[in-house]
């Protein structure tokens, strides 16, 4: 095959799969004896390739893969794929429950194709760096002595500063620590002209129980409904970070 076929095949390939998400057109691109030689624990066939597929759309159903290069080597039918991707995170991922994250991932294929069908495929990508994105800190997550903190900011009207802290102790707080997992909360407060800035810091053990107050989509705020009567403005997301120092 010429490198313009060879092209062809692994720019179809991109398209149909990676930007589609068209699990049927693995029967096309790929040949009966196909062999994954980066399974990643499936079955190293065309039907565990296609399961694979089928369950990454399953968990980012907007995934979508471009070709950042594209190098081609003839004699040796093979063509190696370096591509970037987007994906919203919309059902549970290597044992992670939805988080309606957007994340970015890259990562590198080559391809062996002989006949206009690929029979052979290497992959890397960095699957650590996508679970940091989904909230995931591997080597501390379930762990003892893990800790997550969720910041929130919100400001009211000078004149109703005392008023919210008093709302919030009857509940945000009593609500956070009725929570499973919550480890502590903070309420830091600013004056600032006629304002009054409030960081609410929730320290939790793990994502999985921050979504336990939050919701699935761990990364909106939470609000209650007399929240308007103080509040200037409903912020729409919370902030979350690995605490690294604590006393």
């Amino acid at each position: 095959m010429t490198s313009e076929q060879l092209a062809a095949v692994a720019g179809r390939w991109m398209a149909e799969v990676w930007q589609q998400g068209n699990v049927a057109a693995i029967d096309d691109l790929h040949a009966p004896d196909f062999v994954d030689s980066s399974p990643a624990g499936r079955p190293a066939d065309r039907e565990g390739y296609k399961a694979g597929v089928a369950d990454l759309y399953q968990a980012f159903p907007d995934f979508y893969a471009w070709i950042e290069d594209l190098v081609v080597d003839a004699p040796a039918g093979k063509v190696a794929i370096r591509w970037s991707a987007t994906a919203s995170h919309r059902g549970e991922f290597m044992g992670v429950p939805p988080t309606g994250r957007s994340i970015t991932c890259c990562g590198i294929d080559i391809l062996r194709i002989a006949g206009d069908r690929i029979v052979e495929r290497w992959g890397e990508w960095d699957g650590v760096d996508l679970l940091r994105q989904l909230g995931v800190f591997l080597g501390q997550t379930d762990q003892e002595g893990t800790m997550i903190a969720r910041t929130w900011h919100g400001a009211t009207p000078l004149a109703k500063a005392d008023e919210y802290l008093d709302y919030l102790h009857r509940t945000g707080i009593p609500d956070l620590r009725a929570t499973e997992g919550n480890q502590g909360v903070y309420v830091l407060r600013r004056l600032d002209g006629d304002q009054a800035h409030f960081i609410l810091i929730s320290l939790w053990n793990s994502m999985a129980s921050i979504q336990k107050f939050a919701g699935q989509d761990a990364e909106k705020a939470r609000y209650y409904p007399e929240d308007t009567d103080y509040l200037l403005e409903l912020e729409p997301n919370v902030t979350h970070y690995e605490v690294m120092v604590r006393p």
